[in-house]
């Protein structure tokens, strides 16, 4: 939050946000900024107090003579560095339109192997109450499940409530898989 609100107001300071929350892996491609932030960046003494484990360690008084009339922000910080630190130098950036796929792609991956593992538990627990069943069925809004054993091997099966033209009952794989 501090960094997008306060390096998201300047153009460079885009780049230097995006890169930063690219290497956060929880982090989805929404959350980059496309352009500068407009408005005011967020003030240092307000900035001191959403992280001071990390700004109790800094010594800064904030005070800038060359702008008497501004309250202080992290990029009049900026401002007042040596010319030569102000010019980023490194390797050029990888595509972000890459960078975003490969995010979002990874992300997408997480999400079904968290998906797998509720239907995973989800299965076990109607695969009991099925067992306990006397006729091992389950009565549900627009139809029932039944569980099914062919050649030892346990499934459950959807039939829907008889309507007429309705399709035949769905068959669910034995592993649950999505």
């Amino acid at each position: 939050m501090v960094l997008v609100h306060t390096l998201g107001h300047l153009s460079p300071g885009v780049l230097a946000v995006n890169y930063i929350l690219s290497r956060c892996v929880d982090v989805g491609p929404e959350v980059f900024l496309t352009s500068p932030l407009s408005g005011n960046p967020m003030s240092c003494p307000k900035v001191r107090k959403r992280i001071p484990q990390v700004t109790s360690r800094v010594d800064c008084s904030c005070t800038f003579p060359f702008a008497p009339d501004r309250y202080p922000t992290p990029p009049l910080h900026l401002l007042t560095l040596h010319p030569e630190a102000r010019v980023p130098v490194g390797p050029a950036r990888p595509d972000p339109s890459a960078e975003n796929a490969a995010r979002r792609y990874a992300l997408l991956l997480r999400r079904v192997d968290e998906l797998r593992r509720e239907v995973e538990e989800a299965r076990g627990a109607l695969l009991g109450i099925l067992r306990a069943a006397p006729d091992r069925s389950l009565a549900c809004e627009g139809g029932r499940y039944v569980l099914r054993e062919s050649l030892g091997v346990e499934a459950i099966a959807w039939e829907p409530a008889q309507v007429e033209g309705a399709p035949a009952p769905v068959e669910v794989a034995p592993e649950g898989g999505l």
